[in-house]
């Protein structure tokens, strides 16, 4: 019994010990606010510890390379000159020239995405920059998205944008026609950004997109995915009814133009700044029945590609320098090898082709196709088909690096709460190590001011980066057989020298504190076993007796 209890105190002793150990070893995560990193030669090894300050007592402690990157904010690259040679390392391993060189890029890249949220598409090639591109219009999402990538990635911001403006704008400013199956969803761009601006951005390291805003420069989203789907479902329950009886693709055309016009009311609104706001899509003109001239017109192209009929959006537009407008908008379709135009805002009608195109490639119809004998669609069965498909939510969200929301100013959550404010900031220094009177160089400070919302969520982050003059470090022997640790201006002169027993004081703490849990445990194990054996002992000699 006895060997029992003493084996259980020293278990207990033990357990006591390693708490001890991971509280004091744990300790500056919570007195800590900053830390540095130190380029050393261990045993041999070039590698790189990392430190932290208590700012109440002035101990440094060595921590782990992560809690330096993930809770201190330092880079985990780093470099110094080291015994006459310049040393690179990501962490603790070192790395060659090159590779350093790119990790600082890409890391940099890394920090400045954090300034944009939910808005920030981090690349790292051209293709992948191409794929982000059509994932935004695939999936319709809505916003000013920054694609950040490193200046030693390979990406190419004049190809990326090559294929922008290709997909997703016309050939040219002039050109005022397009295909809905190819850009009827988003207004496409007008205008090619200049070459300075690409330059510019590739500087950089950015390239931006938006989605949602009424502007020539970028190709705006008129329809959500849900409302895509949504009304394709009414269509393809509609088309039957339109076709049923039809003869030929002109009485098919006729009769599509016809139920546009019968059931979609012109609702001239305001201007929006979000052009998904409009009234200009496809579930404006069929599902909610009101629309303008290019909602009309891109309802009209939209039914005509589902029945198989090639047909074309045409903007009567006027360009000046950098400005683009369109009075008003309408269609051409092919019918028996020729291209008719039709007016769907101001009737049904099948004319001869008589509108300026930016283009000679059609063979134009030359007088208006003879209509008369044509039968009308089913007006009961089509408007019964129609009542099966009520307006759905219209709610849309916007991503941008501040929270804005267009259309409502100012900073607001998405939810339409006010943004309250909370900045942070985390400071790391990159150090050259060893002092080199031969080499001019200098520290970057950077600082990452990281803004919350009242909710906690970020909504933004500031880059601030700062060089300083050289600190260099170098680690001596002394005469007594003491490291230390002797910090130069850049002038050569010596600003401070920092012991190795000061840099290790932590090892000492936690060695003081458990000897003191040692000792303290086993005066308790003692007055508790001195209590055991009295105990004994008076139970035997009541038992003589």
């Amino acid at each position: 019994m006895k060997n029992r209890f003493r084996i259980a105190s020293y278990i207990l002793l033990f357990i006591i010990c390693i708490i001890a150990a991971i509280s004091v070893n744990n300790s500056y995560s919570l007195t800590c606010n900053s830390a540095y990193a130190n380029i050393e030669n261990v045993n041999g090894t070039y590698t790189v510890n990392y430190y932290c300050q208590d700012i109440n007592t002035n101990d440094t402690y060595k921590i782990s390379a992560d809690d330096a990157i993930n809770k201190f904010g330092v880079s985990r690259y780093q470099s110094g000159w080291y015994d006459g040679k310049m040393l690179y390392f990501n962490k603790t391993n070192q790395i060659s020239q090159s590779e350093y060189e790119n990790g600082i890029a890409a890391e940099d890249a890394d920090n400045r995405l954090l300034a944009y949220g939910d808005a920030g598409i981090r690349i790292h090639s051209t293709q992948e920059g191409k794929n982000q591109i059509d994932a935004l219009y695939n999936n319709k999402k809505l916003g000013e998205y920054h694609f950040v990538f490193s200046s030693r990635e390979g990406v190419s911001v004049k190809e990326l944008y090559n294929y922008y403006f290709t997909k997703y704008g016309v050939s040219t400013t002039d050109q005022n026609y397009y295909r809905y199956s190819l850009k009827g969803e988003f207004e496409p761009i007008r205008f090619r950004a200049d070459n300075q601006v690409l330059e510019s951005d590739q500087q950089i390291g950015e390239f931006v997109i938006n989605t949602y805003e009424v502007t020539s420069n970028y190709a705006p989203i008129r329809i959500s995915k849900e409302q895509i789907q949504y009304t394709e479902k009414f269509i393809n329950s509609l088309i039957p009814i339109l076709s049923n009886g039809a003869r030929n693709d002109a009485e098919k055309v006729y009769r599509a133009a016809k139920y546009i016009h019968d059931n979609t009311q012109y609702f001239d609104e305001t201007y929006h700044q979000a052009l998904i706001e409009g009234q200009t899509s496809i579930y404006n003109a069929f599902i909610q029945r009101r629309s303008v001239c290019i909602g009309f017109s891109i309802a009209f192209s939209y039914l005509m590609d589902k029945m198989g009929i090639e047909s074309y959006i045409v903007d009567m537009n006027s360009v000046s320098g950098n400005s683009y407008s369109s009075s008003h908008t309408y269609n051409i379709v092919k019918i028996d090898g020729k291209m008719y135009q039709v007016d769907v805002t101001s009737g049904y009608s099948i004319n001869a082709l008589t509108g300026r195109l930016s283009s000679n490639n059609f063979n134009k119809a030359t007088s208006n196709y003879n209509t008369s004998g044509f039968t009308d669609y089913d007006h009961n069965a089509a408007n019964n088909v129609w009542r099966n498909y009520p307006q759905i939510n219209n709610t849309f969200n916007y991503v941008t690096p501040n929270g804005y929301i267009p259309g409502q100013g100012g900073n607001i959550n998405v939810d339409g709460s006010k943004v309250d404010y909370t900045v942070t900031t985390t400071t790391s220094t990159t150090i050259n190590n060893n002092y080199d009177p031969t080499i001019s160089t200098n520290n970057i400070t950077t600082s990452y001011q990281t803004i919350t919302n009242d909710r906690g969520e970020v909504v933004g982050t500031s880059v601030i980066t700062n060089t300083i003059p050289v600190h260099h470090t170098s680690t001596i022997t002394n005469e007594k057989g003491k490291t230390q640790i002797i910090t130069y201006d850049e002038d050569g002169n010596v600003l401070g020298v920092i012991e190795n027993n000061d840099i290790k004081k932590e090892n000492k703490k936690l060695i003081t504190n458990c000897l003191i849990i040692v000792a303290i445990t086993l005066v308790i194990i003692l007055i508790i076993l001195k209590i055991y054996n009295l105990k004994t002992t008076t139970t035997i000699n009541m038992k003589d007796l």
